[in-house]
């Protein structure tokens, strides 16, 4: 075997290097001055800036949502190509079937076997190179290794202690956090690999859940959001080692050489997506957008600011004792996992969701105990900040919450000959408390929190410029709540007899409607509450 001293030389501008020696931005432009071209016919570009903010990002394990021609494939070649340089070195590329996968294995095998001839099969010491359906490996001289593999066969991907696992068109395979979990991140323990998940989006599917990682992984390295730890069952939200990036066609400047020609091009995809009535498609397979799901619930829930979305329902928010009233509301399950939001109200009336307790096989007595945990919590966080502002502590200084909201049929008698609400009784010392709704009632109710028609101080109705009443949101959800956003993102119309939707939202096979259910518990009991200032808002109740 050649170790990385024995590599092949190259000679680039009179200055010898070798290609373990690159980095992958170096490499990109060793292609380019060297006129290998991809599978395509075109010679390799340069990395541009939406290339270079995914490489230099810190995090192991990168989720990358892309329009048509941003350069994924490239992207993800030059990062597989960077780590075979190295020696003793094993990639995979993962696709949800062998021709999904074949497409940037075949880049690969086009640059490394084709055009460098890195890889000479049958010579001596040349390395091995397997390039049909089902059998897709390289072997270089010094030992590094390409597989190809499928999703299709979830089994073989046990067993390999991997550098670097990329999988392309990750949104098409439906079960892809499942994978990740159960498959995957074994095989990157014992060598702290990294892992790229690279797709156009497909709807708010399992792939969506990952991106959000990615997303509460920056918040919570800039401090913006916390990261907990959950005793009961030992799992962390600690996200720190991801990020995701979403970039459209639009981020890329070097489509041709003619950077207006290209933008007019889109421009003319977007014309004829308007024209046809496939708008939707237009935004997925072109601005990367994850709203292509016609008949979603709670259409205007927005996760990040935009140009179209200036007022995102998620948000950096820090928990305040002084800020407002805190509350809890559970939905109460066995058989999926069980639900409880956390939530304060701040002084102008907003709803923040600022945690959450999503936990499968729960009993309502560990219910209770988590939220017990969390008033300890909270009054901790509370003492620390009023003795920095000087504030002398006494026991009323103890936070609870203002109520514990559940659902009513928790107060029904079990088998047992108690309830669910005698059991949290049992733990937190107070009897949690509900309201009679139906779902299209709670759901409506959280519609109009999200979007809530806006007044001036006299109460009248305020318009825009277009003669639009103003609205605003007024609930919101951190970004460490992983799961509730997951879950109203999500949540589409349930469908009654003949296919009609109807107002309230369908079941989830993996129980994320129970983090819906315990949200319109909240909003429909305290904007209900006559001791509450939500019941006096002009207009509206």
């Amino acid at each position: 075997m050649k170790q990385a001293s024995e590599q092949k030389e190259i000679n680039t501008e009179g200055k010898p290097l070798r290609l373990h020696e690159l980095n992958i931005e170096e490499l990109a432009l060793y292609l380019n001055k060297n006129k290998i071209r991809s599978t395509q016919g075109k010679i390799i570009q340069p990395l541009h800036e939406g290339h270079l903010a995914v490489i230099h990002d810190p995090a192991r394990f990168k989720v990358l949502a892309c329009g048509r021609r941003w350069g994924k494939t490239l992207i993800a070649s030059l990062m597989a190509l960077a780590t075979l340089m190295q020696v003793n070195r094993r990639v995979w590329i993962i696709g949800p079937d062998y021709s999904l996968c074949e497409k940037l294995f075949r880049e690969l095998y086009n640059i490394l076997v084709v055009q460098l001839k890195i890889i000479k099969p049958g010579k001596p010491g040349g390395g091995r190179a397997r390039n049909q359906k089902g059998e897709y490996l390289l072997e270089l001289p010094w030992g590094s290794v390409l597989e190809g593999k499928s999703l299709e066969n979830p089994d073989s991907l046990a067993g390999e202690a991997l550098d670097l696992v990329i999988v392309d068109e990750a949104a098409l395979q439906p079960n892809i956090e499942d994978i990740w979990t159960q498959m995957l991140t074994p095989t990157l323990m014992d060598k702290s690999g990294s892992a790229v998940f690279i797709s156009t989006p497909r709807g708010k599917n399992s792939f969506y859940k990952l991106f959000l990682f990615g997303q509460t992984g920056k918040a919570q390295r800039e401090g913006k959001a916390k990261i907990a730890f959950d005793k009961e069952i030992g799992v962390s939200n600690d996200m720190t080692e991801w990020s995701s990036f979403k970039k459209s066609s639009y981020d890329n400047p070097l489509l041709s050489s003619n950077p207006e020609k290209s933008k007019e091009e889109i421009d003319s995809a977007y014309r004829r997506a308007a024209l046809s009535g496939k708008l939707l498609k237009f935004k997925q397979e072109y601005l990367a957008d994850f709203e292509a799901v016609s008949d979603t619930c709670f259409p205007g829930f927005t996760v990040d600011k935009s140009e179209e979305n200036e007022f995102p329902h998620v948000v950096d928010y820090v928990y305040h004792p002084d800020e407002g009233p805190v509350y809890a509301a559970c939905d109460h399950n066995f058989a999926k996992p069980a639900s409880t939001i956390f939530a304060q109200v701040n002084k102008y009336g907003d709803v923040v969701i600022f945690d959450e307790k999503f936990t499968p096989h729960t009993s309502s007595y560990a219910q209770g105990q988590q939220i017990l945990d969390k008033e300890r919590e909270l009054s901790s966080q509370a003492i620390r900040t009023w003795k920095q502002e000087g504030l002398e502590i006494s026991k009323q200084h103890h936070i609870k919450f203002t109520n514990v909201i559940a659902d009513i049929s928790g107060d029904q008698v079990q088998l047992n000959g108690r309830t669910a609400w005698d059991d949290i009784e049992s733990i937190i010392g107070r009897r949690p408390v509900g309201l009679k709704q139906d779902r299209e009632t709670g759901a409506n109710m959280i519609r109009l929190w999200m979007n809530f028609p806006q007044f001036d101080h006299k109460g009248k109705a305020m318009f825009d410029e277009n003669n639009e009443q103003v609205k605003r949101p007024k609930l919101f959800i951190t970004r460490n709540c992983i799961n509730t956003i997951y879950a109203i993102s999500t949540a589409v119309f349930k469908k009654g007899k003949n296919g009609v939707l109807k107002e309230d939202y369908d079941e989830s096979p993996e129980g994320y409607e129970g983090l819906i259910d315990a949200l319109r518990y909240l909003m429909v009991y305290i904007l209900h509450d006559k001791g509450n200032h939500f019941s006096t808002i002009k207009g509206v109740f």
